[in-house]
């Protein structure tokens, strides 16, 4: 059956053709046409998820997830999908949440029919064979493990402690090796007809949603969906939530009574106030979904601006950072609606006063109700973001499939997340009525309780303890000074388009022009006739002197601009707040490179916006030891995050700390905060702003008198002297000395969380030949290599879930990157395995046909010859050529040309000389991070730093490296082997020609 077509509710800004349509099966399609996409996608949800799990196997709607990658009647060969994606550029990838399971897909439009002939066949005819059963477990066990020391993942589960045990939001929903083997071994079940049987019952065409964009028209598209998903069986499945929603309470009485007090890994404090607001009937859930009264609640507990409970709390009192209010999660018979607070020293002390204060707010709006303007701006502006809506990238498209689940009405498939319709105030009323402190849920979490934390959450570990709450101690506060959010003086209202749109989209973008040139300042400027949209984008680039902010920049220089940034953030809280709900964005960074200012949004109010905060910021100054010691404990936290990121991320850190100027890590940043003083940080802060050579890019919606007026004002605020070029700020990156053996320079380092049990990998080899036709044979042998290596490394040998092959590029060079984070080996063992890899690859490179190896090419040809569908897009590529002074607008032109001169002969060339074993080029670096909870870590890195930054690992045999490490170069010291190297060169800039003002 398909609906007339122009059923599809479409945003005025989308040019894309829809058809909607449901096979007969039942299988429900969302088509879109886009005759200029390079890329193509589908993506298809089967309304199933871990909620469905049978009691005795959790995990299993997970490990069904992963299984159907694995083969099936047509396609036996496991990872056929990723290895046909692979030579057109395209990547694959699912997940499982509560109620949904999600597979998805995206390559070069070239190969998009027969990708999806061997998507179709995941739900037609899996194999789930034995032996791809019995190694996938290890996987789904891996991927466990990574999460078990992340706080998300603990404390989702912890929140499922306090649910009803019959309800299935109770459950465990990733699954391990406990639960999907060894438990059921024991009870005499296997896990292969367990499978069998839960994929027998869900999946099935009635319970899925199949959206797909190719370049091709309608028609086509449609014939190959009904060719190819209409053997999907329709087993007439009603949806799994009929079982219980409505049917067994969520959450008892009782799980609000009682304070849960847990301990984090991060270093945070925190409080978490949760409501479950049951849906009272489908009819109610559609309401409530289709006119969002949970955003106007959030828009007023969760409002940052003048007068706003955030302002009473954090700049008044000092109790608080940050308040965030809104929709946690939505489920078939209840929304989880919270508030979420980041607590001060000072307000973990007088906790109760932040959550009587919190209740007092929810009391005062009700007592003075909520504003019809209120619900009139959050009604306006959701028109205001679906009348201009961004075209979306082909793989964003399709998590439309999601939609398609909550709303059945294929009109409001794209319009129905979007749009707040028909807002009423009762419902918003019923919303803020239901937030009381009888019906709360109350979490803390802060490592001081971590002395009385004798409980622990069964999948997780989690250390909390629980007491009763006290709630009368959350009686009412007065609250001087604070009410409900005044109107928006910030929302659009001017939309007119100041150019002609003459751009074709298909083609490339023409460039910005060079307005202004002189000592201190160059402007950029293009104006848009491409888009048609009233939004403009400003980047600025404030140069310093390079022993300022550049490889001169030291933990301490760190310290200093991170300081600032939390000042100049708290500053401008209140006034920006308004700006950004409507469309109106921010952002100011110190990098190494200099001061980077980024505006952007609705162009109508973007100006005034700009100057504004540009003016702020320039005439700032730290004040209040008390507000230097909140951000100091502020920055301290996010910075000691570090030590509890995943290994592999830590030996990527541990990796840049020998590849780059200036290199520390955050660790290094933390030591140094205490011994800032207020004093210093204003001096310093002075000092910033008295010299400076900035670049600035103004493009959009604005004509160039205007552009030219911005840039003008913007000198007159920051006037200072100038920067001499050869002293501005600038990060280098370091050539890698060749080490032809072994794994080349190493790196050995213990874990930074004694808790994690995984250990990891980071490889990289590094090309620094200036000719471009080598660097993108580079890219090309990354796209060949990525699928054989994780289906080796992860699919066949299981070492982990954390298994990649990648490319990256830096300052012109390219370094092919080799990541693997296990539980099962240690890093000795996962190392090797790499290598081994690396070192036997060149045979499969030998296997390649000249037309294989030109499919890969033109893969890489098409994706860089991909044309920019919206304006930020286009921006960001432009501004990367001016703020690293480049200014090679054309640079894809290049590379193109370059990759139509890569054959197989100089791939085996580049491969055998910069990666294998003995290779003239070889400049690789391996970092090893090896978990604390293996028991001969510590014995190996004997002489390792507790800080895991400075120092060696040397082998116990007096230095020299035998064994495994035979032939490498150890790196005792970071900072003295960086003192050894050359800058790599930079490739000569095409400086670009001063226009003429058209005026």
């Amino acid at each position: 059956m398909v609906d007339p077509e122009g059923t599809v509710e479409t945003s005025p800004a989308d040019k894309r053709s829809y058809r909607s349509l449901v096979l007969a099966n039942g299988l429900r399609v969302l088509i879109a046409s886009d005759p200029k996409v390079e890329t193509s996608a589908a993506a298809l949800n089967v309304h199933v998820g871990h909620f469905s799990d049978p009691d005795y196997v959790p995990g299993l709607a997970h490990f069904c997830e992963h299984m159907l990658f694995l083969g099936n009647k047509k396609f036996p060969q496991e990872g056929e999908l990723e290895n046909f994606l692979s030579s057109y550029s395209g990547s694959s990838n699912a997940y499982t949440s509560d109620e949904d399971t999600c597979y998805f897909f995206n390559l070069n439009s070239a190969g998009f029919r027969p990708a999806l002939e061997r998507f179709s066949q995941f739900f037609v005819s899996p194999l789930f064979t034995a032996t791809a059963v019995s190694r996938e477990i290890n996987a789904v066990d891996s991927e466990n493990s990574k999460n078990l020391q992340t706080d998300s993942w603990r404390f989702n589960q912890l929140e499922k402690v306090r649910a009803n045990p019959a309800h299935p939001v109770a459950k465990f929903g990733t699954g391990n090796k406990e639960t999907l083997e060894v438990n059921l071994k024991k009870s005499g079940r296997d896990v292969r007809e367990e499978l069998l049987k839960f994929y027998d019952k869900y999946y099935s065409a009635n319970m899925m949603s199949l959206a797909v964009i190719g370049r091709e028209d309608l028609n086509t598209l449609q014939s190959w969906v009904e060719e190819l998903f209409s053997p999907i069986p329709n087993k007439d499945v009603k949806p799994p939530e009929e079982s219980w929603a409505g049917k067994i309470l969520p959450y008892s009485r009782e799980a609000s009574n009682v304070v849960y007090n847990v301990v984090p890994i991060q270093d945070e404090r925190s409080l978490l106030l949760t409501w479950q607001i049951p849906y009272k009937s489908k009819e109610d859930k559609e309401r409530r979904m289709k006119s969002k009264p949970d955003r106007v609640i959030g828009s007023i507990l969760g409002y940052e601006g003048k007068n706003s409970l955030l302002s009473y709390l954090k700049t008044e009192k000092g109790l608080v950072s940050s308040i965030f209010a809104g929709v946690a999660d939505s489920v078939a018979d209840f929304q989880s609606f919270v508030v979420s607070v980041e607590l001060t020293i000072e307000g973990f002390k007088r906790r109760d006063e932040v959550v009587a204060s919190i209740f007092s707010y929810l009391d005062l709006v009700r007592r003075e109700g909520i504003p019809s303007y209120v619900l009139r701006e959050v009604e306006d502006l959701s028109q205001v973001f679906w009348r201009f809506k961004e075209t979306e990238e082909p793989d964003r498209f399709v998590g439309v499939v999601s939609s398609m689940q909550a709303f059945k009405d294929p009109r409001l498939y794209l319009s129905g997340p979007a749009l707040a319709r028909d807002l009423q105030l009762d419902l918003a009323q019923e919303l803020l009525s239901a937030l009381t402190p009888q019906s709360a849920m109350l979490t803390y979490a802060s490592k001081e309780f971590a002395k009385d934390a004798k409980m622990r959450e069964r999948w997780y570990g989690t250390s909390y303890y629980t007491e009763e709450a006290d709630k009368s101690r959350w009686g009412r506060l007065p609250l001087a000074g604070v009410s409900v959010p005044q109107p928006n003086p910030f929302i659009p209202s001017n939309f007119d388009i100041k150019g002609s749109i003459v751009e074709d989209l298909a083609k490339p973008a023409i460039p910005p022009s060079l307005l202004v040139d002189d000592s201190t300042w160059r402007l950029f400027f293009k104006q848009d006739r491409r888009y048609g949209k009233p939004k403009a984008v400003a980047y600025v680039l404030i140069s310093q002197f390079d022993s300022l902010l550049g490889t001169g920049t030291t933990p301490r220089t760190s310290a200093l601009t991170k300081l600032l940034t939390a000042s100049l953030a708290d500053a401008l809280t209140e006034f920006s707040y308004d700006a950004a709900v409507a469309g109106l964005q921010y952002s100011c960074d110190f990098t190494q490179r200099g001061v980077r200012l980024n505006f952007g949004g609705y162009n109508d109010k973007l100006a005034d916006f700009l100057l504004s905060v540009a003016e702020r910021i320039k005439t700032h100054v730290p004040e209040g030891e008390d507000k230097l010691a909140r951000y100091k404990d502020l920055i301290s936290r996010d910075l000691r995050a570090f030590t509890t990121q995943q290994p592999y991320q830590h030996a990527a850190e541990f990796s840049r700390l020998c590849l780059e100027l200036p290199a520390y890590l955050p660790t290094d940043v933390e030591r140094e905060l205490d011994g800032i003083s207020l004093k210093e940080l204003k001096e310093w802060t002075k000092r910033l702003w008295e010299q400076g050579y900035s670049q600035l890019l103004i493009q959009g919606n604005v004509r160039e008198e205007e552009a030219r007026a911005v840039a003008g004002r913007m000198r007159e605020i920051f006037s200072f002297k100038e920067v001499p070029e050869e002293q501005r700020s600038l990060p280098r990156l370091l050539e890698l000395p060749i080490v032809r053996e072994g794994r080349g320079n190493l790196l050995r380092r213990k874990e930074l969380n004694p808790d994690n049990p995984n250990s990891a990998v980071v490889v990289q080899f590094q090309n620094v030949n200036p000719d471009l036709k080598e660097q993108m044979a580079m890219e090309v042998l990354a796209s060949i290599v990525q699928q054989p290596f994780y289906s080796e490394l992860r699919t066949n040998q299981q070492l982990g879930y954390i298994v990649y092959a990648g490319i990256a590029k830096r300052d012109g060079s390219r370094f092919l990157i080799f990541t693997t984070q296990s539980s099962v080996v240690d890093a000795n063992e996962i190392a090797s395995r790499i290598f081994s890899f690396v070192d036997s690859f060149d045979k499969q490179l030998e296997q390649l046909g000249e037309d294989q190896v030109s499919k890969f090419v033109t893969s890489l040809i098409e994706r860089k010859q991909e044309t920019d569908k919206k304006l930020a897009d286009e921006v960001l590529g432009h501004w990367d050529e001016i703020a690293t002074s480049q200014y090679n607008f054309d640079r894809y032109k290049e590379e193109v040309e370059a990759l139509r001169l890569v054959d197989k002969r100089l791939l085996q060339q580049v491969w055998a000389s910069v990666v294998k074993t003995g290779g003239e080029q070889r400049r690789a670096i391996t970092c090893e991070v090896y978990s604390q909870q293996l028991p001969n870590t510590q014995q190996l890195l004997a002489k390792e730093p507790k800080d895991g930054k400075g120092g060696g690992a040397e082998d116990r045999a007096g230095g020299k490296l035998t064994g495994s490490w035979s032939g490498s170069r150890l790196i005792l010291d970071p900072e003295a082997f960086r003192k050894q190297l050359n800058k790599v060169a930079r490739r000569p800039a095409k400086e670009p020609q001063l226009r003429a003002s058209s005026a």
